[in-house]
């Protein structure tokens, strides 16, 4: 099956073009669904103003008419009642088979979903236990100070795209207004006089910036493995039981490598349902887009930042295993586990677990309850 891009010109309705290419405007509205882009999603049974083009097939169909009556969607769930998740966060970087770093972090949270539905539904993420341990003795070091900066993002108020990612941060005045009140407490603080006056100049300059109306909050919270597996767009996509689909949105890792530098993936989701659990099992797996990666860019990297290895840069891949459990009725997310690995030659990896688990209590299950 090859994909193509139809554009839309004066006068198209979906019953047009299904017309003129022998399908039903129910099959080319969820094929196009199914492969579009969030800001490209047709939610009602005609061409929004704006739309350029519809993602079409070629060839083979995807689904048959009988298919395309029982395809689902999930969409984000509201939530009165926060839903309470612990995560644990493994990170691990070897060279030449010994431990360069090594990062965990175990927490607890509450999520709540406050208003649903398909734009830019409203969340709040409010971390209630974070304990991390860096592997060096920072945490502790200087009064704690790396673990105040740290706790400040506890608290977010998020706006998601109908798929699930970060679009917008809602609470950035409170969040500067956090960061002032620390600036001042780093500055009467004693304990801190043992840093050079120009390392805490430089450290207070990149928290102003940090914390400053222009600074790409979102992005950065998109490349974190925690916020951008814990906001997966799996939403807003239709789906199938049983079949397998290839992710067409731009999905990308951060490297831990290569810091910074944004790998391009090719990503298919398969999805099940557990019928004994009632829920749908999505296996994400991801593997480097070979066609979009800047291998030139990474050699050169390998060669400015890696000096002391002998071998020369020829082997690189990115392995990603994801497992999400979601509620059938109420499409919240009980459970997921996710494995990132990173590999160089043979003598580099870097690898992330991260796990997050839904805590239901006998008293939040009554209250669930009573919201129905």
């Amino acid at each position: 099956m090859q994909l193509i891009r139809y554009t839309i010109k004066k006068g198209d309705t979906l019953e047009k073009i299904a017309s003129e290419r022998n399908t039903t405007p129910i099959r080319l509205k969820n094929f196009h669904n199914t492969h579009c882009d969030f800001q490209d999603l047709i939610l009602e049974n005609e061409i929004p103003r704006g739309l350029e083009f519809l993602i079409m097939e070629t060839g083979q169909k995807e689904f048959s008419d009988e298919d395309e009556k029982e395809m689902q969607i999930f969409f984000l769930p509201k939530s009165k009642v926060p839903q309470t998740y612990t995560s644990s966060h493994l990170t691990e970087i070897e060279i030449n088979n010994v431990p360069l770093a090594t990062f965990t972090q175990n927490q607890e949270f509450n999520l709540s979903i406050e208003e649903s539905g398909i734009i830019y539904p409203f969340c709040t993420l409010q971390i209630t236990k974070n304990d991390f341990d860096d592997g060096i003795g920072l945490k502790g070091e200087f009064g704690g100070l790396l673990e105040s900066v740290v706790r400040l993002k506890d608290y977010l108020e998020l706006n998601l795209t109908p798929h699930g990612t970060i679009y917008r941060v809602e609470n950035r005045k409170q969040l500067r207004e956090k960061w002032e009140k620390l600036k001042e407490d780093l500055k009467n603080n004693p304990l801190l006089s043992e840093i050079p006056s120009s390392q805490m100049q430089e450290m207070i300059e990149k928290g102003d910036q940090e914390f400053s109306n222009s600074y790409p909050l979102e992005e950065e919270l998109n490349k974190s493995v925690f916020h951008s597996y814990l906001f997966f767009p799996l939403y807003g996509r239709m789906f199938l039981p049983e079949k397998t689909y290839e992710m067409q949105q731009d999905h990308h890792l951060i490297s831990m490598l290569f810091s910074g530098e944004r790998i391009p993936l090719r990503t298919t989701l398969t999805i099940t349902e557990d019928k004994e659990a009632n829920e749908y099992l999505v296996k994400v797996e991801s593997q480097i887009n070979k066609v979009l990666l800047d291998r030139n860019t990474l050699q050169q990297r390998y060669k400015e930042e890696y000096p002391f290895l002998k071998d020369a840069f020829d082997r690189y891949d990115v392995l990603i295993n994801a497992m999400y459990a979601i509620g059938k009725e109420d499409s919240i997310l009980n459970f997921a586990d996710i494995q990132i690995e990173e590999l160089v030659n043979n003598n580099m990896n870097a690898f992330q677990r991260l796990e997050i688990e839904r805590i239901v209590s006998e008293n939040k299950s009554e209250e669930e309850n009573k919201d129905e």
